[in-house]
Formats: structure tokens, sequence, C-alpha cells
């Protein structure tokens, strides 16, 4: 192999391991996209034709119009519920309510125009929505699971578990918010070493530990993303957690919570037990 040969395999190799790096320090995307075709009723496509989506607990709205084949993306939607509608010069307006978006969602919402005024409004059954617009399998953890599964130390993490092929190999004894290592620890399909972001951005410490870990009431979702991964994720053979923060919307909103563990309300550990040792002195508040 002649030397020129093995100089470009070698930067080729460096190109790569630097574009991995690259993605792992600027994070990756947690928001969604929603993209499309709008057709007349024969199924030609229609240009210039106005699509708007609108959050439903913020009313912030992001608009855009077709391309030359009738196609439109909208990117960098926050996790949530949003009404969806195009319209164009001569056909009705479309609607489609209460699309859920989820993190890192690529949702594909075509629309069939129907002759007729703008002010003529269509509403469209919610049909179930397939994902087609990512390679990367994942499993959503929602906010009714963060709200209302067992959180022994209300370290969001731990239901990581909740994704098929994914086992805890820490020690269960210490998953509170402090306990930086054991949080990240666990397997994805025999695989270890995952990535943890927070909205998107690397959210870890020396030797793959959780750097930190919000407020369960914090937490909006979070998606538990195995391989095979995509361009913008990677640099980890295991699983990448993208953690989505409850944003602000349109109503007041807040919690107050205090958590109390005296030794009184403590039962002993089942090996002392076994040893006849007597539970330890451990007061916990949170």
């Amino acid at each position: 192999m002649k030397r020129s040969q093995i100089r470009s395999g070698v930067l080729c190799a460096v190109i790569a391991v630097c574009l991995s790096a690259f993605g792992s320090v600027f994070g990756q995307e947690f928001r969604g996209t929603i993209t499309g075709n709008v057709n007349d009723p024969n199924g030609a496509a229609i240009p210039g034709a106005t699509v708007i989506v609108k959050n439903v607990e913020t009313n912030v709205a992001a608009t855009v119009k077709t391309n030359e084949d009738g196609s439109f993306t909208v990117p960098f939607l926050l996790p949530g519920k949003y009404n969806v509608s195009a319209t164009g010069d001569g056909f009705k307006t479309s609607v489609r309510e209460s699309v859920e978006i989820k993190v890192d969602d690529r949702l594909t919402i075509d629309f069939q125009l129907e002759i007729g005024a703008a002010a003529e409004v269509n509403v469209v059954a919610n049909d179930d929505l397939i994902e087609r617009g990512s390679v990367t399998t994942g499993t959503v953890i929602s906010n009714r699971q963060v709200e209302e599964l067992p959180l022994p130390e209300g370290a969001v993490t731990t239901l990581v578990t909740q994704a098929p092929g994914v086992v805890y190999t820490g020690n269960p004894q210490f998953t509170g918010p402090t306990a930086n290592g054991n949080l990240a620890s666990f397997r994805t399909n025999g695989a270890g070493g995952n990535v943890i972001n927070l909205d998107g951005s690397p959210n870890l410490a020396f030797s793959g530990q959780v750097a930190f870990t919000p407020p369960s009431d914090a937490v909006q979702e979070f998606k538990v993303q195995t391989n095979s991964f995509d361009a913008q994720n990677g640099f980890t053979a295991g699983s990448t957690v993208n953690v989505a923060l409850k944003s602000g919307t349109n109503k007041f909103h807040g919690s107050l919570y205090f958590y109390d563990r005296d030794r009184s309300r403590t039962a002993n550990n089942f090996f002392s037990n076994r040893s006849r040792l007597e539970k330890p002195e451990r007061k916990y508040n949170r």
C-alpha cells in the first residue's frame, strides 16, 4: 500500500472522530419536526399554500409556504400539542387538531384541500400518525409516567428501564440525584456507554456520568433512543437519553413538595434482617 493511501485513510479516520466529537459537544436536536405535502382534489401539488403550526398551550405559531412541489417543513417544535392548518387561493382551510409532538419526532402530515373559500374550515379526522422521517428507534417516557411511576429518590433517569432492551447495572441503593455514576449505569441490548442529553445539550460529567439531574416536576418527558442512530446521534454503543424540560404556557402553574423519610417509617434492609442487624440510622429529606 502506498504512503499516500495510508495518509488518506488516517485522514478519513481523524475526520470521522472529529465529526463525532463535534456532534457530542454541540448536542442533538430534541425538538420535533412536521413535514408534508399540500395537494388539490386531483392530487396535484399546490405551490405557495400557507401552512400554520400553532402550539395549543402557548398560542405560538409558525407559518410557512409550500414550495413548487407542494412540500413544507416546520422544524424546532417543542414537545406538546399543535393544531396544523393548510390553505391556498381558491381552496378551503384544512385543519388537523391536537397533533402531539414528542421528543425528536419527525411527523409527516399531508393535506388534500377542497375547492372553496379559505373562510370555510374543513377539520380532518385525526388518524394515527406514523413517524417516517427518522431511522432512530426509541421509547418515549411520557409526562404521566414521570408523574405516576415510583421514583424512590426523585431521579427520572431511573425510568430508562421502561424501554425494551435496557437493563440497570448500578447499585439500586443509590439512585438519588447526586448518584451521578449510578444514574448512567445501564446497558442497552448488552452494550454499555450512554449519552444523556438535557434539552439537546450533552449532560455528561467525567466517565460518562450524569452531570445534573433535574427535579421530576421539571421534566416534560424523555426519549430513550436505541441504535440504529441517524446522523445527528451516535458517539455511543448504548442509548441516547434525550430529556425535555417543561416550558411555560398561557396558564400559571407550579409545584411545591417536601419528601420526608424518617427512620421510624423506614423498613429494614432484607440482608440486614437476615443477618439480624438493626436498620441503620438514616434520615432523608428532599
